[in-house]
């Protein structure tokens, strides 16, 4: 299903303003009077060391807790029920191509709900691999998985996740792609690759967010354990 209203990440400029004053409180430029012998040497020493330091201030705020750079609201049953979603293959929702409001997934049975990041993602489709092993647990309880993207692009090869150079250079990011390339998962790197992903275990009717997993950085992926947990509390309030 595709949707254009999902969970996108904090501005480029409260990034930009944040480099700037780490770079102000952590860099300053040394004026050294020196002999025009030693000038050039003096300067070229002084701008090594003050692109080292701008790139060292830019990693370290790339791989900072993520609440302190992510705001994070809890998702409301409000927000998410009106959210227009347009099927990409026949399901019991309807045929290819058929709009539909979100709370159609959850509104009978409830529904664990993947939000992938790009489809294309080498971690997205990983993470997809973990919900394909708690799928047949979801359907022996009745609870339906469901796939939201928010482009096609690569959407169909999935079937068979805003954030900007700073979630290239986290550390995790690194590590989880790596493990995943070890384990022979392949992506690409078609469409939006800014966005953020997550999970929603959703109550029937009017029960609302049960459970959420929102990513703060690529590769965050959700606890399976903790989905299938709460998928079988939902089963026993049924």
């Amino acid at each position: 299903m595709l949707s254009d209203k999902l969970f996108t990440l904090g501005s480029p400029l409260k990034d930009f303003f944040i480099l700037k004053f780490l770079f102000i409180c952590f860099f300053k430029t040394i004026r050294v009077e020196e002999s025009k012998v030693g000038h050039i040497n003096t300067n070229m020493f002084s701008l090594t060391w003050f692109i080292g330091g701008a790139v060292t201030a830019f990693l370290v705020y790339c791989n900072l807790p993520p609440k302190w750079i992510l705001p994070l609201k809890n998702a409301s049953l409000n927000y998410l029920k009106d959210i227009q979603l347009r099927k990409l293959t026949d399901s019991l929702y309807g045929k290819k191509g058929t709009v539909v409001k979100a709370e159609d997934l959850w509104a009978k049975k409830g529904a664990v709900i993947m939000v992938v990041r790009r489809p294309g993602c080498i971690l997205c489709r990983e993470e997809a691999l973990e919900f394909m092993k708690i799928k047949s647990d979801l359907s022996a309880l009745d609870i339906p998985l469901v796939g939201i993207v928010h482009e096609e692009e690569g959407a169909e090869e999935f079937a068979k996740r805003r954030i900007m150079l700073t979630g290239l250079l986290n550390f995790r990011f690194i590590l989880k792609t790596f493990g995943a390339w070890r384990k022979g998962v392949s992506g690409n790197l078609e469409g939006d690759g800014s966005l953020l992903g997550g999970t929603f275990v959703m109550g029937p009717g009017s029960k609302g967010v049960l459970y959420e997993h929102r990513e703060t950085y690529f590769g965050d992926h959700v606890n399976m354990e903790d989905i299938l947990s709460i998928a079988r509390s939902l089963k026993k309030t049924q």
